[in-house]
């Protein structure tokens, strides 16, 4: 486990503090009215008559699931649907708040960046990134394409991409991040569904195996509120990074980065 000096708890305190003002102000008009703007895009009239409709849906599809569960049909418009759910529209840059701290303890704040941001919905972070910062290069990927029309619309880089199958070449980028994505519900549903003759490999791995091989050596992943088991991240190259070894129990003296594993591509 990496050591915790007091300079280094200063430094993330410092970076905490200017980061949490700097992410809460970044309010613009493109992100708060993300939701009713992305819902009138797919001809709701506002975001709340959006949410109510596919919650509706949502009702009936696990029903139907519950009903017929081995329907593989069914499967992938479970997954369709937590996909493209409407809370997603909702994000914003402060959800950001730990990824946005490690990302100035590793580059510090004249940082010349080339990353990625897997499944970024609308990019609301990346927004806040390009304006702020413009020396980070920052892309987005999604499946959404409401959320990546819009993110057009405003002038971040978000792309209809899969995870599992990134459209970038080997080596490519010095940082690559996920928030909530690998989360266990959403992984359980895409391990379902294998058609035959398909890889039994399972979903997070496929994702962390292109992570490491788009990563330029010495890249950094770091992964936001999803808790990777040590299985899971023994893919490619990816180790854990020497700074912030120890799992997010026990760091009681940085409590910023409590919900944060970071890996190093070696």
């Amino acid at each position: 486990m990496a050591v915790i000096t007091p300079g280094r708890l200063a430094r993330i305190a410092n970076y905490y503090w200017q980061a949490t003002t700097e992410l809460n102000g970044h309010n613009k008009p493109c992100i708060t009215e993300a939701p009713n703007r992305i819902a009138h895009l797919s001809c709701f009239s506002d975001y709340d008559a959006m949410e109510k409709e596919y919650y509706a849906r949502r009702l009936y599809v696990w029903e139907a699931s519950a009903n017929h569960p081995k329907n593989q049909g069914m499967e992938r418009t479970k997954i369709t649907m937590m996909a493209s759910n409407p809370a997603n529209y909702l994000k914003q840059p402060l959800e950001y708040l730990g990824v946005e701290v490690v990302v100035r303890l590793l580059f510090g704040d004249g940082r010349q960046v080339r990353g990625l941001q897997l499944a970024s919905n609308f990019g609301p972070y990346l927004h806040y990134l390009q304006t702020s910062q413009p020396g980070l290069k920052m892309l987005g990927i999604d499946i959404d394409l409401l959320a990546v029309q819009y993110a057009h619309s405003i002038g971040v880089n978000v792309f209809r991409a899969n995870a599992t199958k990134l459209p970038f070449v080997q080596n490519g980028f010095d940082l690559i991040f996920s928030h909530n994505f690998l989360i266990f519900n959403y992984k359980e549903c895409l391990d379902q569904i294998r058609p035959e003759g398909q890889s039994t490999e399972p979903f997070s791995a496929k994702v962390l195996s292109e992570v490491s091989r788009v990563l330029k050596p010495g890249g950094i992943f770091i992964s936001s509120q999803e808790f990777l088991s040590d299985d899971q991240v023994s893919q490619g190259n990816l180790k854990p990074h020497p700074d912030f070894q120890g799992s997010w129990f026990d760091r009681r003296e940085t409590p910023e980065l409590k919900d944060l594993q970071v890996f190093k591509k070696a």
